[in-house]
């Protein structure tokens, strides 16, 4: 700041201010006041009207696990923009290459919503969102998405030489099972026979007289 003495009792200062994203809305003051003459205090008020690009964060949505994704379920994610001007434009993209509103597909943008019905293991992969206003364009960190597999397994024999951590296939009625891909081996007990599979921790049915534990 710089002040100058002027005659006729006057004064000039000068500021020079470089305002940042959060003065936006702010008030800059200038107060004068002379010391001899109480209650002599006058001010001047200039809000502060700062235009930057986009400032864009993306998060999955806040009721959901993102470690518990599977095949089929409903996932969306959150778009915050924070903007001056507004923003205009509001651009989703998955591993890099933009992707659009198809209903049909379960692919559905609301406001700064992305929702995705019955994912997919095509469906995981890296999403960001991307705002343009008049001074430009601001993109989103990413977000990674990973949706656990179902994989449905038809044990259709099962009395032979068991190999850890293989599934064989023995005599016996048939037995399918629905198991969860996760990174937890998954332990059946059949018989008194074990097998061991691996990528499995979670199941969806199982014929009687079977146990299963995790492992």
């Amino acid at each position: 700041m710089t002040s100058f003495s002027e005659q006729n009792n006057q004064s000039l200062s000068i500021l020079t201010f470089v305002p940042v994203i959060d003065d936006d809305g702010k008030y800059l003051t200038c107060r004068a006041e002379n010391p001899s003459i109480p209650d002599s205090a006058l001010e001047d008020k200039w809000r502060l009207n700062v235009q930057y690009i986009p400032v864009v964060t993306l998060k999955m949505g806040s009721t959901l696990n993102p470690d518990d994704i599977k095949e089929g379920d409903d996932v969306y994610f959150e778009c915050n923009v924070r903007a001056n001007p507004k923003a205009h434009k509001l651009s989703w993209f998955h591993n890099n290459q933009e992707i659009f509103q198809n209903v049909t597909a379960g692919v559905i943008m609301s406001d700064q919503s992305l929702v995705l019905q019955n994912v997919a293991r095509s469906t995981a992969g890296e999403y960001t969102c991307m705002a343009a206003n008049l001074e430009g364009k601001g993109t989103s960190n990413p977000v990674k998405l990973v949706v656990r597999c179902k994989y449905h397994f038809n044990l259709t024999r099962f009395n032979c030489l068991m190999q850890p951590e293989k599934v064989g296939q023995c005599v016996s009625s048939n037995v399918i099972l629905t198991l969860l891909y996760s990174n937890v081996n998954l332990t059946l007990l059949y018989s008194n026979v074990i097998l061991t599979l691996l990528y499995g921790r979670n199941f969806s049915r199982h014929t009687k007289g079977n146990d299963l534990k995790n492992s």
